[in-house]
């Protein structure tokens, strides 16, 4: 019986999806244990190509959209797909992340990218392997967010529903339950991380040869009725 449903969602990924497929094929689960959804959503690059060699292995499912419909409904289509006990939802540019492999206790193959946060998770280092860490949030509100050793800058693409402002700046030292606001007072320090963050973002759309950050083109999902709602107007994608 299936025990993990893996989904990923693709957009003109014929690029980045490969690396990917890879990554979720060469750890050690055996296949029967695991299923692959993979949603193309109106792509109109070569993805379909890009992935002919999985299209025979048994645990590999391939969903076609004739036109584009977006994250939310890809994801739901895959979630109506999934027959496995656990789902995952991988993006199209990710790899299968070693955490996720220790942590379900399989050993972590050398061709998977990244490392595992498991010895950290539980105490035995004190100290993780990065010096930033940079996350995205698009279902109630469209942000990115850029953490140091000290501070949390957070840069959203639109207005939210809570009405915070579109620039966040935290020192979690002083204030790990991030109440004030920095940004104002200290303008050095958010320019600097603001900059890091439109690079690092660059950098991953000129990669997965995208001309418009994610953000931006999709919008937000679970919340879209309620911004709707909120601002009077439908989100611009």
């Amino acid at each position: 019986m299936t025990q993990v449903s893996v989904i990923i969602c693709c957009h003109n990924d014929a690029d980045t999806v490969p690396n990917a497929l890879k990554s979720l094929y060469q750890q050690t689960l055996p296949r029967d244990a695991f299923e692959v959804l993979l949603i193309n959503d109106g792509s109109t690059d070569a993805l379909a190509l890009a992935i002919t060699r999985y299209q025979h292995y048994r645990n590999f499912r391939y969903v076609a959209h004739a036109t584009t419909q977006g994250l939310a409904a890809s994801c739901n289509h895959g979630l109506r797909e999934a027959t496995g006990d656990y789902i995952i939802r991988l993006d199209a540019d990710d790899t299968f992340a070693p955490t996720i492999l220790e942590a379900a206790g399989a050993p972590i193959p050398k061709a998977v990218e990244g490392r595992s946060l498991v010895p950290l998770l539980k105490g035995v280092v004190s100290e993780g392997h990065h010096r930033r860490l940079i996350t995205e949030e698009c279902t109630w509100q469209a942000k990115w967010a850029l953490r140091d050793g000290r501070h949390k800058f957070i840069l959203a693409r639109q207005p939210d529903l809570y009405g915070s402002p579109m620039r966040e700046l935290y020192d979690l030292q002083a204030d790990p339950g991030e109440t004030r606001n920095l940004f104002e007072e200290r303008p050095d320090v958010a320019r600097e991380m603001e900059s890091d963050l439109e690079g690092w973002i660059a950098d991953r759309m000129k990669a997965s040869g995208r001309t418009v950050d994610p953000l931006v083109e999709q919008g937000i999902t679970l919340g879209r009725r309620h911004y709707e709602a909120r601002y009077g107007k439908e989100i611009e994608n």
